[in-house]
């Protein structure tokens, strides 16, 4: 029964080890999506002199400075007088002092070790303080290199939605162009007779567009159109096109929202492409 006893918790021990190693995987799976984690990262393995020289230091100090605790506190080696038994648990109390944790587990009871101990917490400061540094100031460079990377990532999605934007805008002015006329100008005068017959125009181009004649335009249909009066647009373009269009925002375009384009095209309601190119020069597109 013993034996069983002490497989099963062999066992549960090991599940419980296997279940903390998948925590760490799911730590690190995440660290993919943190920009600050995949930072650190790249500035662990950039440091690697700096860390193996921390390493070398603090081994031999820790090393230099547990001898010392052993000899201070054990005048006689032949003879266990205090807790610091060996070399290993000064080595240990050596490299808490040296690191300023100091857990006080173990204290040195003699003059000699208090002073090794005083001397070795003031030796930690230094051989801690200059790799630290180091890294500190390389995580620095790393930071803002990823910073840089970022807003010029941003730069490029804002201006790529900028000249999306100014495609869709080209494209529906030669679509406005065609029911308007050539010689139509923002600013024009109308006249009654004028509209009634712009407006009978834009009743015609929608049929024509309107493939399907399900009395609605969808993005397929003016994707077509605009391909035929030689404006192809790309599918970004042409959401936007459609968004400007599309005023119930239900993704088609009625012969009502067609009007109402064509009346705001009219009256100059409808941006222009200077005014997003200078949006998007100044930051505000």
């Amino acid at each position: 029964p013993g034996v069983v006893l002490s497989s099963g918790g062999t066992f549960v021990r090991t599940l419980r080890l296997l279940r903390i190693m998948r925590v760490i995987g799911l730590v690190l799976k995440l660290s993919k999506y943190s920009a600050g984690a995949r930072v650190l990262g790249t500035t662990l393995l950039s440091c690697h002199p700096e860390l193996g020289v921390l390493s070398c230091l603090l081994l031999i100090d820790s090393i230099l400075f547990g001898s010392f605790l052993f000899f201070c506190e054990n005048p006689r080696v032949d003879l266990e007088e205090s807790e610091f038994n060996s070399i290993m648990r000064s080595t240990y109390v050596a490299l808490i002092t040296i690191t300023t944790i100091g857990y006080g587990d173990y204290s040195p009871k003699t003059t000699c070790g208090e002073a090794v101990a005083c001397v070795a917490s003031l030796t930690g400061i230094f051989v801690l303080g200059m790799p630290i540094s180091i890294i500190g100031v390389k995580f620095h460079g790393q930071y803002s290199t990823m910073m840089r990377t970022l807003q010029v990532q941003e730069e490029r999605i804002r201006l790529r939605i900028a000249a999306d934007a100014m495609a869709a805008l080209r494209g529906l002015r030669v679509l406005g162009k065609v029911i308007l006329g050539p010689r139509f100008e923002q600013g024009d005068y109308i006249t009654p007779a004028m509209r009634r017959r712009i407006k009978r125009r834009a009743e015609e181009v929608f049929r024509e567009v309107d493939v399907d004649e399900s009395g609605f335009i969808d993005i397929v249909e003016l994707g077509r159109a605009m391909k035929g009066l030689g404006c192809p647009l790309s599918k970004e373009s042409l959401q936007g096109a459609m968004e400007v269009m599309d005023d119930d925002r239900s993704g088609q375009v009625d012969v009502n929202e067609f009007s109402a384009f064509v009346e705001r095209l009219m009256q100059g309601e409808i941006p222009d492409t200077m005014s997003v190119s200078h949006n998007a020069m100044v930051g505000g597109g």
